[in-house]
This record gives structure tokens, C-alpha cells and sequence, in this order.
């Protein structure tokens, strides 16, 4: 699945104009951050920051869970965009996008 397909899933029920916007801003953000990342540090990195963004969504879309409920959805979230961000941004190397 594609970056843009996998924020518009994980936004799916959120209707605030403000967050959507917010958070394809931030992965948008991501995405730049880890392009210019160091090898060394660029997944760690990536993945911590994709974490923050999903708790928070997911938080929001679920507010009567709590974080431990919702971890194992988080950590399946991060994989997945972790995912179509290095295909994104080998894409991107390659001039294909």
C-alpha cells in the first residue's frame, strides 16, 4: 500500500480538517527527515517518530482506550509506514516521483 493510501486509512474517521492536515504535514516531514538521515540513526529515528504520530492518532480516534490497549495496533501502524517511507524515498532517489 502506498504512503499516501496508508495516511488516508489511519485519518479514516478522523473529521477535524486541523489533525488531518496536521498529520499528513508531519509525515510529509518524516519522510523529508529521513532522506537526509544519517545511516546510523535513521530508522531508530524514523520509527520513533512515526510512533509519537500513530499514539496520537490513534488516541484521538479512539479516546476510550488506553495506550496499552492500543500498542499492538502502533507498532503495526509504524511497520507499515516505516515501510512505504523507504519505498518512498528510494522512489524518490530514483526519480521516479
Amino acid at each position: 500500500m502506498s504512503l499516501q493510501e496508508l495516511v488516508l486509512k489511519l485519518l479514516d474517521g478522523i473529521t477535524d480538517a486541523t489533525i488531518r492536515a496536521d498529520v499528513a504535514a508531519t509525515i510529509s516531514l518524516i519522510l523529508e527527515n529521513y532522506m537526509v538521515g544519517s545511516a546510523d540513526d535513521k530508522k531508530t529515528k524514523t520509527k520513533t517518530y512515526l510512533r509519537e504520530l500513530v499514539m496520537d492518532v490513534l488516541m484521538t480516534k479512539y479516546p476510550f482506550k488506553s495506550a496499552e490497549e492500543l500498542k499492538d495496533e502502533v507498532e503495526k501502524w509504524v511497520e507499515a509506514l516505516y515501510r512505504a517511507v523507504k519505498i518512498r524515498a528510494m522512489r524518490m532517489r530514483m526519480g521516479l516521483e
